[in-house]
């Protein structure tokens, strides 16, 4: 497999000369390089706004735990029960903000 390379490496630089093989890779290297950095340079930008919204929902979440904690301290002052939802609800919010909280990082 690598001799069929070698044969036609060996081909490309007797027909058209090193110095033209040389230039096409440092244009083949260019091209690339150019790719990757609008890839890289796209994905900071993308990976900004996620963080936007990941703390924009973690301060949402916040906000309803606070209510959640309200609510459960009410409750409890007038001796009533608060419904099961709101319980799995708070504890899931909380889970979610650590889950939010690692991914930004």
């Amino acid at each position: 497999m690598y001799k069929d390379y070698e044969i036609k490496l060996n081909a490309i630089l007797n027909k058209h000369g090193v110095q033209k093989v040389e230039l096409n890779l440092i244009k083949d290297f260019e091209t690339a390089w150019a790719s990757g950095f609008r890839f890289i340079e796209k994905a900071d930008k993308e990976l900004n706004e996620v963080k936007r919204t990941y703390t924009a929902g973690i301060k949402e979440y916040e906000n309803a735990i606070k209510a959640s904690e309200k609510i459960q301290k009410e409750a409890k002052n007038i001796g009533i029960d608060i419904p099961q939802e709101v319980i799995s609800k708070t504890k899931q919010a909380k889970q979610d903000i650590k889950d939010a909280k690692s991914k930004i990082k």
